[in-house]
């Protein structure tokens, strides 16, 4: 009867990890879409050489618009930035290096290597962005998807998004897991992208 009653527990604990977990992802993955559709991003995604002052004009009007989804959205930690296929960038909160060749980023490649498919890429290690609000990259789950020309399905570029990691938190706060248990919530690579210290792994695709 132990067993049984610890099984139930299990999977209802697996269960709305999981619910909550794809219901945040979802929500990621929709705003993607979202920002890769909007006039401004496609004007600087499609445009090779773009005047100064309309370049300027252009990143502010989408700062602004990345700004309106960490606005709305509890679960988006800040970070959102929109390369384009020359490295070029634009971001309400992130900001790069100078020297640093973003499509070079081990996060851009995957994009790009995922075909347009929304891609978790998990904590993100080594990815040498920072931030200007306060957080830093354990705090977070990255998530990408390359843009691709819908004629020619060229990579134009790569959105990225973080997601605050605190959402996951909150989803098993409450979970009681004895003495020696705990939660791992696991990427499709295996990589650890929260663990609940007090073994369960959930596997997120």
């Amino acid at each position: 009867m132990m067993e049984e009653q610890v099984n139930d527990n299990t999977i209802q604990l697996i269960d709305k990890v999981n619910e909550t977990f794809e219901f945040y992802i979802s929500n990621l993955q929709n705003y993607t879409y979202m920002i890769a559709n909007n006039d401004e991003v496609q004007q600087f995604l499609e445009t090779s050489e773009i005047d100064p002052a309309v370049l300027s004009d252009n990143k502010y009007e989408i700062q602004r618009f990345l700004r309106d989804f960490t606005a709305v959205s509890s679960e988006v930690a800040g970070g959102i930035m929109v390369v384009n296929h020359k490295g070029d960038y634009i971001s309400n909160e992130l900001y790069a290096p100078s020297v640093m060749e973003l499509t070079e980023a081990s996060w851009y490649q995957e994009a790009v290597n995922n075909q347009g498919i929304f891609k978790i890429i998990g904590r993100p290690m080594e990815r040498r962005l920072n931030s200007i609000v306060d957080y830093q990259n354990d705090d977070v789950v990255t998530v990408v998807r390359a843009i691709n020309d819908p004629f020619t399905e060229e990579v134009q570029g790569v959105v990225l998004i973080d997601l605050k990691l605190r959402v996951i938190a909150e989803t098993v706060k409450d979970v009681t897991l004895g003495k020696s248990g705990y939660l791992m919530v696991m990427d499709d690579n295996g990589n650890n992208i929260y663990q609940l210290p007090n073994p369960f792994w959930i596997k997120c695709h």
